[in-house]
């Protein structure tokens, strides 16, 4: 089993953004407990001022929630949250959900109408097979990342292998999920995932 310490996943981030030719930036990393919403791994950054700046956030137990992790889909993992801040993707998701954040936090009856509207129409077309414009652009977001993480670690293998990890074993399984009406249907599987990672060409 290799190590995880903030160093290690530091020294890897620098790594990365030096192959992006990014010699100063202002992104740190974080370790937590557990998993938060369901992800052993998630980041915050935007680009201000000339200079990307953000957070990475790994799971302390990564190790436990991804069975025989290697350190090459560790660095997989890495690449692709540090390719949704350098790929601007924190604050179109911040603009994405404000709509939401207004309409839930106002109490008045027309706001809750509202709201309920939006999501009957998100559900509507998701039945239909069809994406609602703000899961749509999540789910671009995430193959997005995705790419970018293979051409900076150069390796589709371990790329693919750890997504199959993830989905434990089952890649027609939902790897993002979308909430309406408190249920969460999925956006992206992880076949759609490995299915991009595999057409690349290195």
């Amino acid at each position: 089993m290799f190590e995880i310490s903030k160093a290690i996943i530091q020294s890897k981030i620098n790594n990365f953004m030096q192959k992006l030719n990014i010699s100063s930036h202002g992104i740190y990393t974080e370790l937590y407990d557990g998993l938060k919403n369901g992800s052993p791994a998630y980041s915050k950054g935007l680009y201000f001022l000339g200079v990307y700046m953000g957070g990475i956030f790994i799971s302390k137990d990564i190790a436990l929630h991804i069975l025989e992790l290697t350190e090459e889909e560790f660095d997989f993992i890495i690449a692709h949250e540090l390719s949704h801040i350098v790929l601007q993707h924190y604050p179109t998701s911040i603009i994405l959900e404000l709509p939401n954040v207004i309409l839930t936090s106002i109490k008045e009856d027309w706001a809750k109408i509202t709201k309920l509207s939006i999501d009957l129409i998100r559900l509507m077309l998701i039945l239909k097979g069809s994406l609602p414009p703000k899961e749509n652009i999540k789910k671009n977001q995430e193959i997005e990342a995705d790419i970018q993480a293979v051409y900076l670690t150069y390796n589709k293998v371990s790329a693919m292998s750890c997504l199959r990890k993830l989905a434990k074993g089952n890649i027609f399984c939902g790897s993002h999920h979308s909430k309406i009406f408190n249920t969460d249907f999925p956006i992206l599987y992880f076949n759609e995932r490995i299915s991009a990672i595999e057409q690349l060409q290195l």
